[in-house]
């Protein structure tokens, strides 16, 4: 989340840096403007000289506003994996779908559940609905509150991940068994 956040704050800066560049040169521009229609009433002999002046200044004022477009667009893209679950919060034994979207193609996408920060069970691959959704039904056989992590490798090679949590609680008949069980 803290990656995500840095680079939005970094596009901001640039595209920020980008308005002040074409402010400037928006003010340059008109300032020669000014100062070449002065130089023509003044002399109409010089006329081909500024004109090639003007230009001059325009074609290199153009080349650095496209060079900063250019290093914008060379940025590599930014690949997101949002994942969520059918319930937050479930009885133990309950079935949960848990969805997976990315703003990307993945050949593949895995979970892994976490119990106390310990992996519970198997890591299990989800099943592709279409080009960028992603589920898996799964069970949980514990109660506690787990953190489930889904996990893609991103078309330049980066894994990409994200993590929620599900809480699983017992259900009714589970607490009075374990209170009967802890009273033996």
């Amino acid at each position: 989340m803290g990656k995500r956040r840095k680079r939005n704050s970094d596009t901001a800066n640039a595209m920020s840096r980008i308005d002040k560049n074409i402010e400037t040169i928006a003010k340059n521009t008109d300032e020669t403007n000014r100062n070449t229609a002065e130089l023509v009433k003044n002399s109409k002999s010089k006329l081909p000289i500024i004109i090639s002046i003007i230009a001059l200044i325009v074609t290199a004022s153009g080349v650095s506003v496209w060079g900063i477009i250019e290093k914008l667009s060379e940025k590599a893209p930014q690949y997101e994996l949002y994942l969520s679950s059918e319930y937050t919060k479930l009885n133990v034994k309950a079935e949960t779908d848990i969805i997976a979207t990315l703003n990307f193609d993945a050949s593949s996408i895995s979970i892994t559940a976490y119990l106390n920060s310990i992996k519970n069970g198997d890591t299990l691959e989800m099943i592709q609905e279409n080009g960028t959704k992603w589920h898996k039904k799964v069970t949980f056989t514990e109660t506690g509150i787990y953190r489930v992590v889904a996990t893609a490798i991103a078309p330049n090679g980066d894994i990409v991940e994200e993590s929620i949590e599900i809480e699983v609680i017992p259900t009714e008949g589970d607490i009075f068994n374990q209170i009967f069980e802890g009273l033996n």
